[in-house]
């Protein structure tokens, strides 16, 4: 699939089961219909862990999704 802002060839990454297309040249991401509603729901359930961890632990885990979300995006 190419890019619709920019013509350019898309790389596919995948984490956590839901694909994301990543523009090399706009670096713009795009993901299919239902997608979007999977990555919300991953990220609230990884919150309400979190939540209940201690501090320590909580941040380790918030880097952690930050890293993964990072070398999607990067």
């Amino acid at each position: 699939m190419r890019c619709p802002r920019c013509e350019v060839l898309l790389e596919m990454r995948e984490r956590g089961g839901v694909v994301l297309e990543r523009c090399p040249s706009c670096r713009g991401v795009w993901i299919d219909q239902g997608e979007l509603e999977c990555l919300v729901s991953q990220a609230v359930t990884e919150l309400k862990v979190a939540a209940s961890l201690p501090p320590e632990a909580r941040l380790a885990r918030e880097r952690r999704w930050f890293a993964i979300l990072a070398e999607a995006l990067e």
